[in-house]
């Protein structure tokens, strides 16, 4: 049993014991009382996090038939209680309605569709934690509007491995732009918007375009209340508001071209901004003016509007609408005609914009089935032709010891079966983690062979182009132009090592620098991904009532970690202190703490501003909030090679950059792999 679980039945069996000896009064036998009645709403729904409601119901009546609990509640009366605390918090009413709403999809048999209203959600948070408040007051600068990204993606609850289609459902969450870095990076603000299955999706006219169409309705020209009317939040009792703007929906390429009604990969024209450039075999065909999808830079290529884009979906419909083919203008332009789709949507316009608004996310394009992948494959067929067999890739990456946020490097990262087919095959987090061990072997050991030096640089741009995105939100926003000319250099190699390997999403990292430079924030769907398996976790065991039971789930679990969230709406904290008193000094330590890197934990290598490296002993935190790591230097030998030494240094949280992975060598050295923004601090 988890810790939560025992610490209530202790609390259920010591109000049992209590009454026990008044359970009879003057002979005749008292009336027990219901667990709605003896538990305090919030303690009920600290069960909800202790298993299913199955579970529970199963665990309580066990309980009572043994005497130790005073309830002698019903399977169906306990049920109720559960239900019921289920529900609480998407039945709250605020100024702008109850939390969870309804809205009729308009299809035929299908029952109206439960959404957790943005403004009734922001609005009961803010009376649940004044910390939220005082967060959302502190991004509201000279009036203007906060700015709402949508997210929206595909997931099977289950296995992975043998997914129910009828299981499928859609997540849509969201999040303010303008939150603090270290705030969005945790999954608990993303707010679930709804959960929907993907088989309702498909019985909608239009698919997932109208359905995502219909989701900008209900946020910005819904009837009633309105994200750009704005909304009133409460702080320490004071009352402040705030309207929103529309920022875009960030996704995967995916669903991103459905919900654009795009052709993508599939068509010839794999790029909705870019109008000259196509997807043909043979660059030869590609007619004058035009270029191919093997252009390593943007140079040359005619950029589409908005007003393009409207004016192609425009002349299809026109063209359906007095019935005459339409096919060869749908391969021409890369658009599916789709009458009831999100550009056809004329009131939606002024809101979605499908050229600023159409987020590529950098996770999909480079570690998720993406370039990095590609390249990986590539390289490993490369150095097959060298005799170097992928098995020392493995050899190497497991001599090395990871943060302790990352777990260990497995060696199923690096299987031989991963390297078969057409790209490597690995999730997005162990990608990211091995692109610079890999790095670090090239660079070690095959460079000094003097072979596959084009192959080293390419692979060494590779993974500066990941340790820039991956630098912060808005920290790496500064070095747009540094990405820009990376990702130039990158495709020069990279066409030129591996033509047969280029596909759309190798082209759509040419478009991440612009992108990134007008949102001024970096948005990845790692955070996102993460949020999936809380909603897997909400949905797995529900069969009845998917949708309805997964986000009123969801939403419990986001309110109670808002309520109890001490730690949710702070940029660094420790984990799990301990408080000591030095020479009359109150102080908390800690082995772990969180930064805005990050967690770091005692005996990482952590690198800090100026150069330095150093192994965490501890943490340290006093009255006025500042975190001290206590650390022993490590010693610079040559290269990227260290040593421990004995001399301790104190480092304060804010200098610390990241922790970094490193290999123990003979001698007392070992060698790590310095984070990306070394090398501008």
């Amino acid at each position: 049993m988890t810790g939560a679980i025992l610490h209530l039945l202790f609390y259920l069996v010591a109000s049992s014991s209590a009454m026990a000896s008044s359970s009879f009064v003057d002979g005749s036998k008292r009336k027990r009382q219901s667990l709605a009645q003896l538990m305090q709403p919030g303690d009920v729904r600290t069960l909800l996090r202790c298993g299913t409601k199955t579970g529970m119901c199963t665990a309580l009546e066990t309980l009572q038939r043994a005497g130790l609990l005073c309830t002698n509640d019903s399977n169906r009366k306990l049920r109720r209680t559960l239900q019921n605390a289920s529900v609480q918090h998407g039945n709250a009413v605020t100024a702008y309605g109850t939390v969870i709403q309804k809205v009729d999809l308009g299809i035929p048999g299908v029952e109206p569709w439960e959404y957790c209203n943005p403004l009734a959600y922001l609005r009961y948070i803010s009376t649940l934690n004044n910390a939220f408040g005082e967060v959302m007051r502190s991004c509201i600068v000279n009036g203007v509007s906060l700015t709402m990204i949508l997210y929206m993606d595909e997931l099977c609850p289950g296995n992975p491995f043998r997914p129910e289609k009828g299981r499928k459902i859609q997540g849509v969450y969201w999040c303010i732009k303008e939150w603090p870095d270290w705030m969005i990076t945790r999954s608990a603000m993303w707010p679930v918007f709804g959960v929907i299955k993907s088989a309702t999706i498909d019985k909608m006219p239009g698919g997932i375009s109208a359905f995502y169409a219909k989701v900008l309705e209900i946020c910005f020209l819904g009837s009633g209340h309105r994200m750009s009317d704005g909304v009133q939040l409460i702080c320490n009792g004071h009352v402040f508001s705030t309207s929103f703007k529309y920022g875009g929906l960030l996704a995967d390429e995916d669903c991103l071209k459905k919900v654009h009604s795009y052709k993508g990969a599939q068509g010839i024209k794999p790029c909705m901004d870019c109008g000259n450039l196509l997807r043909v075999k043979n660059p030869a065909l590609v007619p004058a003016g035009g270029r191919h999808l093997t252009a390593a830079t943007l140079d040359g290529i005619v950029r589409n509007t908005n007003e393009d884009i409207w004016a192609m979906a425009d002349d299809l419909k026109h063209t359906a609408d007095h019935r005459r083919p339409y096919a060869d203008k749908e391969k021409a332009r890369g658009l599916k005609y789709n009458p009831d789709g999100l550009l056809w949507n004329i009131a939606l316009r002024d809101v979605h914009r499908p050229i600023e608004h159409y987020l590529r996310d950098w996770m999909h394009i480079l570690v998720s089935a993406g370039t990095a992948n590609a390249q990986t494959h590539a390289l490993a067929k490369a150095l097959k032709k060298e005799r170097l067999p992928t098995s020392l890739i493995q050899t190497y990456s497991l001599e090395y010891k990871l943060p302790a946020k990352y777990g260990k490097v497995s060696p199923e990262w690096t299987a031989r079966a991963r390297f078969e087919g057409k790209e490597f095959s690995s999730f997005a987090s162990p990608m990211l983690t091995l692109m610079p061990i890999i790095g670090a072997f090239l660079v070690d050991h095959v460079k000094p062979l003097g072979i596959m030096g084009e192959h080293i640089e390419c692979w060494v741009l590779l993974v500066d182009i990941l340790g820039l995105l991956a630098c912060g939100a808005t920290r790496a926003v500064g070095y747009m132009d540094e990405l820009e000319e990376l990702i130039r250099k990158h495709h020069e190699l990279y066409v030129r090592l591996y033509p047969q390997t280029v596909k759309p999403k190798w082209h759509h990292m040419l478009h991440l620098p612009q992108q990134y430079r007008a949102m001024g924030k970096i948005l990845s769907c790692f955070v996102t991904e993460r949020k999936h398996r809380s909603l897997k976790r909400a949905a797995l065991y529900v069969f009845r009532y998917l949708e309805h039971t997964s986000l009123a789930d969801l939403l419990t679990q986001q309110c109670e970690q808002i309520i109890d969230g001490h730690s949710l709406f702070q940029r660094e904290f420790l984990v799990h202190p301990t408080t000591v008193d030095v020479f009359g000094v109150s102080l908390t330590r800690s082995s772990i703490a969180v930064l805005e890197c990050g967690n770091i934990h005692a005996r990482d290598i952590i690198y800090v501003k100026g150069g330095l490296l150093a192994r965490i002993t501890g943490f340290w935190q006093a009255e006025s909030g500042v975190i001290t790591a206590h650390c022993t230097a490590c010693e610079h030998v040559e290269g990227y090679n260290y040593r421990d030494s004995e001399a301790v240094v104190f480092v304060q949280s804010q200098t610390i950059i990241d922790a970094v992975a490193y290999r123990k060598l003979a001698g007392g050295e070992f060698r790590v792999v310095l984070p990306y923004l070394a090398r501008f601090h």
